[in-house]
Protein backbone atom coordinates (compact mmCIF):
# COMPACT_ATOMS: atom_id res chain seq x y z
CA UNK A 1 0.00 0.00 0.00
CA UNK A 2 2.94 2.36 0.62
CA UNK A 3 4.44 3.37 -2.72
CA UNK A 4 8.19 3.82 -2.98
CA UNK A 5 9.90 7.05 -3.94
CA UNK A 6 10.77 5.65 -7.36
CA UNK A 7 7.11 4.80 -8.04
CA UNK A 8 5.95 8.26 -7.00
CA UNK A 9 8.66 9.95 -9.06
CA UNK A 10 7.76 7.95 -12.16
CA UNK A 11 4.04 8.77 -11.63
CA UNK A 12 4.83 12.50 -11.44
CA UNK A 13 6.99 12.26 -14.57
CA UNK A 14 4.21 10.44 -16.46
CA UNK A 15 1.65 13.09 -15.47
CA UNK A 16 4.02 15.89 -16.44
CA UNK A 17 4.57 14.30 -19.88
CA UNK A 18 0.80 14.24 -20.44
CA UNK A 19 0.51 18.02 -20.06
CA UNK A 20 2.09 20.22 -22.73
CA UNK A 21 2.19 23.23 -20.40
CA UNK A 22 4.24 21.28 -17.85
CA UNK A 23 6.60 20.08 -20.57
CA UNK A 24 7.09 23.66 -21.73
CA UNK A 25 7.84 24.85 -18.19
CA UNK A 26 10.39 22.05 -17.69
CA UNK A 27 12.58 23.67 -20.37
CA UNK A 28 13.50 26.37 -17.85
CA UNK A 29 16.71 25.65 -15.91
CA UNK A 30 16.02 24.33 -12.42
CA UNK A 31 12.40 23.37 -13.11
CA UNK A 32 11.75 19.65 -13.01
CA UNK A 33 8.60 17.59 -13.46
CA UNK A 34 7.40 18.07 -9.89
CA UNK A 35 7.68 21.88 -9.93
CA UNK A 36 6.17 22.17 -13.43
CA UNK A 37 3.28 19.85 -12.63
CA UNK A 38 2.56 21.55 -9.29
CA UNK A 39 2.66 24.99 -10.96
CA UNK A 40 0.21 23.94 -13.69
CA UNK A 41 -2.17 22.14 -11.33
CA UNK A 42 -2.22 24.74 -8.55
CA UNK A 43 -2.48 27.79 -10.82
CA UNK A 44 -5.09 26.09 -13.00
CA UNK A 45 -5.10 28.33 -16.03
CA UNK A 46 -3.06 31.41 -16.88
CA UNK A 47 -6.19 33.35 -17.86
CA UNK A 48 -6.95 33.85 -14.14
CA UNK A 49 -4.14 36.41 -13.92
CA UNK A 50 -3.96 39.37 -16.31
CA UNK A 51 -0.45 40.26 -15.03
CA UNK A 52 2.46 38.35 -13.57
CA UNK A 53 2.44 40.58 -10.50
CA UNK A 54 -0.94 39.20 -9.54
CA UNK A 55 0.47 35.69 -9.71
CA UNK A 56 3.21 36.69 -7.26
CA UNK A 57 0.47 37.96 -4.96
CA UNK A 58 -1.55 34.76 -5.34
CA UNK A 59 1.43 32.58 -4.47
CA UNK A 60 2.16 34.79 -1.44
CA UNK A 61 5.69 35.84 -2.39
CA UNK A 62 5.24 39.59 -2.11
CA UNK A 63 6.04 41.58 1.03
CA UNK A 64 3.24 42.56 3.36
CA UNK A 65 2.77 46.29 3.73
CA UNK A 66 2.10 48.39 6.81
CA UNK A 67 1.94 52.00 5.68
CA UNK A 68 0.86 55.05 7.57
CA UNK A 69 1.24 58.83 7.20
CA UNK A 70 2.93 58.58 3.82
CA UNK A 71 5.61 56.21 5.10
CA UNK A 72 5.76 52.82 3.43
CA UNK A 73 6.90 49.85 5.51
CA UNK A 74 7.40 46.52 3.78
CA UNK A 75 7.50 43.43 5.97
CA UNK A 76 7.77 39.68 5.55
CA UNK A 77 6.17 37.86 2.63
CA UNK A 78 2.42 37.50 2.91
CA UNK A 79 2.38 33.64 2.66
CA UNK A 80 -1.19 33.78 1.34
CA UNK A 81 -0.88 31.12 -1.34
CA UNK A 82 -0.04 27.47 -1.51
CA UNK A 83 2.95 26.72 0.71
CA UNK A 84 4.01 23.70 -1.37
CA UNK A 85 4.17 25.77 -4.56
CA UNK A 86 6.09 28.50 -2.74
CA UNK A 87 8.59 25.93 -1.47
CA UNK A 88 9.00 24.34 -4.91
CA UNK A 89 9.52 27.70 -6.61
CA UNK A 90 12.24 28.72 -4.15
CA UNK A 91 13.99 25.36 -4.54
CA UNK A 92 13.76 25.54 -8.35
CA UNK A 93 15.14 29.10 -8.30
CA UNK A 94 18.10 27.91 -6.23
CA UNK A 95 18.71 25.09 -8.71
CA UNK A 96 18.50 27.58 -11.59
CA UNK A 97 21.03 29.82 -9.84
CA UNK A 98 23.42 26.87 -9.59
CA UNK A 99 23.11 26.00 -13.28
CA UNK A 100 22.47 29.25 -15.15
CA UNK A 101 25.10 32.04 -14.92
CA UNK A 102 22.53 34.81 -15.40
CA UNK A 103 20.37 33.54 -12.55
CA UNK A 104 23.47 33.09 -10.39
CA UNK A 105 24.55 36.68 -11.07
CA UNK A 106 21.13 38.02 -10.10
CA UNK A 107 21.00 35.89 -6.97
CA UNK A 108 24.45 36.99 -5.82
CA UNK A 109 23.57 40.63 -6.52
CA UNK A 110 20.45 40.36 -4.35
CA UNK A 111 22.23 38.35 -1.63
CA UNK A 112 24.91 41.02 -1.34
CA UNK A 113 22.36 43.84 -1.15
CA UNK A 114 19.97 42.06 1.20
CA UNK A 115 20.21 38.69 2.90
CA UNK A 116 20.45 35.23 1.34
CA UNK A 117 16.98 34.20 2.48
CA UNK A 118 15.42 37.35 1.01
CA UNK A 119 17.33 36.77 -2.23
CA UNK A 120 16.07 33.18 -2.44
CA UNK A 121 12.44 34.24 -2.09
CA UNK A 122 12.91 37.09 -4.57
CA UNK A 123 14.38 34.68 -7.11
CA UNK A 124 11.48 32.27 -6.47
CA UNK A 125 9.02 35.09 -7.20
CA UNK A 126 10.95 35.98 -10.35
CA UNK A 127 10.80 32.33 -11.42
CA UNK A 128 7.04 32.18 -10.81
CA UNK A 129 6.49 35.24 -13.01
CA UNK A 130 8.81 33.89 -15.72
CA UNK A 131 6.98 30.54 -15.72
CA UNK A 132 3.67 32.40 -15.97
CA UNK A 133 4.88 34.28 -19.06
CA UNK A 134 6.32 31.12 -20.62
CA UNK A 135 2.96 29.42 -20.12
CA UNK A 136 0.97 32.40 -21.33
CA UNK A 137 3.01 33.07 -24.49
CA UNK A 138 3.63 29.41 -25.27
CA UNK A 139 7.38 29.85 -25.47
CA UNK A 140 10.21 27.67 -24.22
CA UNK A 141 13.52 28.61 -22.67
CA UNK A 142 16.33 28.26 -25.15
CA UNK A 143 19.34 26.41 -23.76
CA UNK A 144 22.51 28.43 -23.56
CA UNK A 145 24.83 27.76 -26.47
CA UNK A 146 28.28 26.42 -25.57
CA UNK A 147 29.88 29.29 -27.52
CA UNK A 148 28.01 31.85 -25.42
CA UNK A 149 29.03 30.10 -22.21
CA UNK A 150 32.67 29.83 -23.25
CA UNK A 151 32.71 33.49 -24.36
CA UNK A 152 31.32 34.63 -21.02
CA UNK A 153 33.83 32.42 -19.19
CA UNK A 154 36.71 33.79 -21.25
CA UNK A 155 35.58 37.34 -20.45
CA UNK A 156 35.48 36.37 -16.79
CA UNK A 157 38.90 34.76 -17.05
CA UNK A 158 40.22 37.87 -18.80
CA UNK A 159 38.90 40.19 -16.12
CA UNK A 160 40.34 37.98 -13.38
CA UNK A 161 43.69 37.93 -15.12
CA UNK A 162 43.60 41.69 -15.45
CA UNK A 163 42.85 42.08 -11.74
CA UNK A 164 45.58 39.59 -10.88
CA UNK A 165 48.10 41.45 -13.05
CA UNK A 166 47.16 44.75 -11.46
CA UNK A 167 47.51 43.28 -7.97
CA UNK A 168 50.90 41.78 -8.83
CA UNK A 169 52.09 45.02 -10.38
CA UNK A 170 50.98 46.99 -7.31
CA UNK A 171 52.67 44.55 -4.97
CA UNK A 172 55.86 44.56 -7.07
CA UNK A 173 55.98 48.36 -7.08
CA UNK A 174 55.54 48.39 -3.30
CA UNK A 175 58.40 45.92 -2.91
CA UNK A 176 60.62 48.05 -5.14
CA UNK A 177 59.86 51.13 -3.05
CA UNK A 178 60.65 49.20 0.13
CA UNK A 179 63.96 47.93 -1.29
CA UNK A 180 64.97 51.44 -2.34
CA UNK A 181 64.22 52.74 1.12
CA UNK A 182 66.26 49.94 2.70
CA UNK A 183 69.27 50.59 0.48
CA UNK A 184 69.37 54.27 1.42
Amino acid sequence: MNPTIEELTSAVEREARKRPAAQRLMTHPGVGPLTALAFVLIIGTWERFPRGKQLGNYVGMIPSEDSSAGKQRLGHISKQGNSLLRFLLVEAAQAAARVNPDWRRRYIHLAVRRHRSIAKVAMGRRLAIRLYWMWRNGCETRPMLPAVVSASLSRLEGSRLTLLRRACATKASRLLVQRESWSE
